[in-house]
């Protein structure tokens, strides 16, 4: 896989005519010039009280949204006495509609939530992961090596440094092994559950960066707080002297009711809006700064509590009806599909402008304000459309509206805006 430290395209074809200070974002990671499916989601296709069910309908939908990946569990089941009868129709059944319809797979090696953790059973995680890489190694070209690792700490009570090292007790040899099967394979990091504590730096200084491909995490920010952890992933990339390509494998946003004194509940709605408003900032902010993959959480919603928070992520409803946002994410990887250029960023205040070319050599730009609604002007040279977040198409005027959803302008030459 070729790759190289992307630099920010010099001669932006947009300016802000105030002559306010702007921050202009610099990719920070080993990344490509032109985005090569970039766009993830995270389902249960293997697991039978989840997903499994309804996998051909879900990967339909993901093809329509412009989804080229999914994230998917590799399960290590709990009882120790599985037998191949037992485990594999299912997952076997998942993988292979996965493939057919040309999705990429990440699959995680995942034990589960239980007590018992992997490095608690070497010998038997060995044997399933032996019995795993000899089945899908020239099937699924993307490995993540456990979820959410150091959340672990929190659950087990022991201090991170100790978790970092039962972690540093299988990823060697895991790593190893998958490119001993398949040199082809990316091995990625376990999705660190953000990178809030210091077990990023732990896994640092431990040189876990060995034995992995891609860095992976984890987070449900909002959108323009993630370039804080861009920086710190730099900073501690370059005190330690490595530098590799960083995906994001889980982010998103809820939409479940929440219970307040005298019977008040917030209006799910709103919320459903604010997710979609999300979506497009989320992915076009991560690939400014250099950010490979991004992989939603999720795809469909369980919605088997109205008021628990992890029943709720998804851009489709439990019975596949969609969100505002798979309207949102649609639209988004119709205005950046891959192979466009990868998008720059500027930054004024809260006022956000992207600019990118598609691969139809078409110019495309998405405009926001994070903290709210506001007016701009727009000055453009050619013709040029504009669409909202939704893709619907709006009136094009020299005074435009923005707020927290993206609007993008299609096809104009160049553009001058003066908020």
């Amino acid at each position: 896989m070729n790759r190289f430290i992307c630099c920010l395209v010099a001669a932006l074809s947009f300016f802000f005519l105030s002559g306010c200070a702007q921050d202009v974002a610099n990719p920070l990671f080993p990344c490509t010039e032109k985005l090569d499916n970039p766009y993830g989601m995270t389902a249960h296709f293997t697991l039978k009280s989840r997903d499994y069910s309804t996998e051909r309908e879900q990967i339909a939908l993901m093809k329509q949204a412009g989804i080229g990946n999914v994230r998917n569990d590799l399960w290590v089941p709990y009882n120790e006495k599985w037998t191949e009868h037992e485990l594999l129709p299912i997952t076997d059944a998942a993988i292979k509609k996965i493939k057919r319809k040309d999705l990429d797979l990440l699959g995680i090696l995942f034990v589960g939530w239980s007590k018992q953790r992997a490095w608690e059973r070497t010998v038997y995680y060995n044997e399933f992961l032996n019995y795993l890489i000899s089945k899908y190694k020239d099937i699924v070209p993307y490995w993540e090596v456990m979820n959410e690792v150091n959340l672990t700490s929190n659950e087990d009570k022991i201090p991170l440094d100790s978790t970092l090292s039962l972690y540093m007790s299988l990823l060697p040899t895991t790593y190893r092994k998958l490119k001993e099967a398949n040199p082809n394979i990316i091995v990625t990091s376990s999705g660190l559950g953000d990178i809030n504590d210091n077990f990023l730096e732990l896994m640092c200084s431990n040189g876990a960066y060995q034995y992995f491909d891609v860095l992976n995490f984890h987070s449900y920010d909002l959108p323009e707080k993630f370039p804080e952890k861009y920086h710190k992933i730099r900073a501690l990339m370059d005190e330690y002297g490595w530098h590799k390509p960083v995906w994001i494998t889980e982010c998103g946003m809820p939409t479940h009711d929440e219970k307040f004194p005298k019977g008040l509940l917030t209006n799910s709605i709103k919320k459903e809006e604010e997710q979609a408003c999300r979506i497009a900032r989320m992915h076009v902010i991560a690939f400014a700064y250099g950010i490979d993959k991004v992989y939603t959480y999720k795809f469909r919603a369980s919605e088997k509590d109205k008021y628990d928070p992890e029943e709720h992520y998804g851009i489709l409803h439990a019975d596949l009806s969609s969100k505002p946002a798979f309207y949102a994410y649609k639209t988004m990887t119709r205005m950046l599909p891959s192979g466009s250029l990868r998008p720059t960023l500027t930054k004024r205040g809260a006022t956000y402008v992207s600019y990118w070319k598609r691969p139809d050599r078409k110019n495309v730009w998405a405009i926001w304000n994070s903290s709210g609604t506001k007016k701009i002007k727009v000055e453009m040279k050619g013709k040029g459309k504009f669409y909202d977040y939704l893709g619907k198409k709006l009136a094009t005027t020299e005074e435009l509206t923005i707020g927290k959803g993206v609007v993008y302008i299609v096809g104009a030459k160049e553009i001058h805006i003066n908020d």
